[in-house]
């Protein structure tokens, strides 16, 4: 077993047959399993290997990470280790953290594959820490909802309809009666973050017809609706279970023990 491992789930594309979907998953990625080694743009980023679940309990018992704290990540399958090395030249050396800003290729592109795929817990396995890739997070509603918010929707579990829609969707609805306001918020087929406002059409100066957000203060929708979203939503926040990007720049987790010492 490597350094590093990545927890596969159960999910949409990731069934009984786990090491396979795992592996077609990734290439969607531009990540390769490739005899024994994990390859990345071209570039051989390291030896890894898959494990059962018999072979977790084996050695970490009834550890928590076993389980994701996420209600809408699946059921653990197995998982992936790995170990990461230099790609280039002729011996395997591990590159010291502080230069890993400038790696080939960057950390981040070979975690948010793992992360976004697998959606299991990221453990270090040399001590039993570990990450959640997905976790309940805050966000402004102003930023929650609309075209670009949760990082382009690149932050959501999933974009399908389901189970995982239906809480984003009640827990906006919660945030927003808390504060008195009132409206529709859909989950739009887009490429962007489909947590979106329906629109509604209302008359301008001189007639004019133009469209306004669909919301408004209180539960009246025979009023017009607010006329500034961003200003009627303030610094009112939601909770919403989303992945979490930023153990891709904790370098110190992913530190070996010469780097750390």
């Amino acid at each position: 077993m490597f350094r590093f491992l990545a927890v596969i789930t159960a999910s949409e594309v990731i069934g009984p047959n786990w090491q396979d979907d795992l592996r077609n998953s990734l290439k969607e990625w531009g990540l390769a399993l490739v005899a024994g080694d994990l390859v990345l743009g071209g570039e051989r980023c390291g030896p890894y290997s898959f494990h059962t679940m018999e072979e977790l309990s084996k050695r970490f018992g009834d550890a928590p990470w076993l389980k994701a704290a996420c209600p809408y990540v699946g059921p653990a399958l197995g998982a992936i280790s790995w170990e990461r090395r230099e790609s280039y030249g002729s011996q395997d050396e591990y590159f010291p953290v502080v230069d890993w800003t400038s790696l080939r290729p960057p950390l981040r592109d070979l975690l948010i594959p793992f992360m976004k795929e697998a959606r299991g817990a990221i453990v270090r396995t040399t001590d039993g820490a570990y990450r959640e890739p997905v976790r309940l997070r805050t966000y402004l509603l102003r930023h929650a909802i609309g075209k670009y918010g949760c990082g382009d929707g690149t932050e959501l579990l999933t974009c399908e309809q389901g189970a995982y829609f239906g809480d984003v969707l009640a827990r906006i609805a919660e945030a927003l009666r808390g504060q008195g306001l009132s409206g529709h918020v859909g989950w739009t087929p887009t490429s962007h973050n489909p947590i979106q406002f329906s629109g509604v059409e209302v008359r301008g100066l001189f007639g004019r017809k133009t469209m306004r957000a669909a919301l408004w203060r209180g539960d009246d929708w025979q009023r017009p609706p607010v006329h500034d979203t961003d200003a009627a939503l303030g610094d009112l926040s939601v909770q919403l279970w989303a992945y979490d990007f930023s153990i891709c720049d904790e370098l110190s987790f992913f530190a070996t023990d010469s780097e750390s010492s």
